[in-house]
C-alpha cells in the first residue's frame, strides 16, 4: 500500500542524468517535463493536477476512484 502521494509521472526511454533530475524538481517543486526544459527523450508524463490525460494522448488512462487534491 503507498503510504503517500503520486503526482507528475514522467516516462522517459532513456536514464536521467542528476542535473536533469535537479532541474525537473527545481527547488522542491516538480515542473512539466517542459516547464524544466527536459524533454529529450520524454515518451509521456501526467501531470495529475485535476485528471488523468497524459501529455501525449498516447494512453488510455482511468481514475479508478483516486482524488486529486
Amino acid at each position: 500500500m503507498l503510504g503517500g502521494a503520486i503526482n507528475e509521472i514522467k516516462m522517459y526511454d532513456k536514464i536521467l542524468s542528476s542535473s536533469e533530475i535537479s532541474d525537473i524538481y527545481n527547488n522542491g517543486d516538480a515542473l512539466s517535463a517542459a516547464d524544466s526544459g527536459v524533454t529529450s527523450g520524454l515518451i509521456t508524463e501526467w501531470r495529475l493536477n485535476n485528471g488523468v490525460t497524459e501529455s501525449n494522448n498516447k494512453y488510455d488512462s482511468t481514475n479508478n476512484g483516486g482524488t486529486f487534491s
